[in-house]
């Protein structure tokens, strides 16, 4: 089964900034039933960023995650150590009077150890990427809706003042 990811991403000029929403690992028939939902937050944003180009992007899931890709990165990164230690090791250190070179070259050498040894034994202390973002409250923390209703008290975007969606009457900045 495929999967698949929906991200709102805001731009800066014409690179992508921030990514505010991220969601990954979606069946398309679930992305299908809430892509009105998915529309809606890039609405929002899209008010409340006006001068931001915003986009809404729904793709097939690439990057690896949580587990997979701390398994495919500590392959990756154990070979590249082993690698650099043995360049280390091998390492003819020129001009080295006083063994200044020497001693820093030592300390590498026991610190690219120590980090082999780490990666052998499982334990992983570099970036994992998320699997969920939801920044939209915080690019969004000018947005209320007024009601017609009740017209001093200002609802939050989840309605909690109990109108239907028809008493709604504009933005508040």
């Amino acid at each position: 089964m495929d999967n698949f990811c929906v991200k709102i991403v805001m731009y800066k000029g014409l690179h992508a900034d921030k990514v505010v929403y991220y969601r990954n690992k979606l069946p398309i028939a679930l992305i299908d039933k809430w892509h009105w939902y998915f529309e809606w937050l890039t609405n929002i944003v899209i008010i409340s960023n006006p001068d931001r180009k915003i986009e809404l992007i729904i793709c097939k899931q690439t990057l690896l995650q949580g587990e997979e890709y701390v398994n495919s990165k500590s392959k990756s990164l154990l070979k590249a150590k082993r690698a650099a230690l043995k360049k280390r090791e091998n390492d003819i250190l020129s001009g080295d009077l006083f063994s200044f070179k020497a001693e820093d070259n030592n300390r590498k050498i026991q610190k690219l150890k120590e980090e082999i040894k780490n990666l052998e034994n499982g334990v992983f202390n570099y970036y994992i990427p998320v699997k969920y973002i939801n920044l939209i409250k915080d690019v969004t923390n000018k947005t209320r809706i007024l009601c017609y209703r009740n017209s001093a008290k200002n609802c939050d975007l989840c309605h909690d003042c109990d109108t239907d969606i028809d008493n709604l009457t504009s933005f508040n900045y």
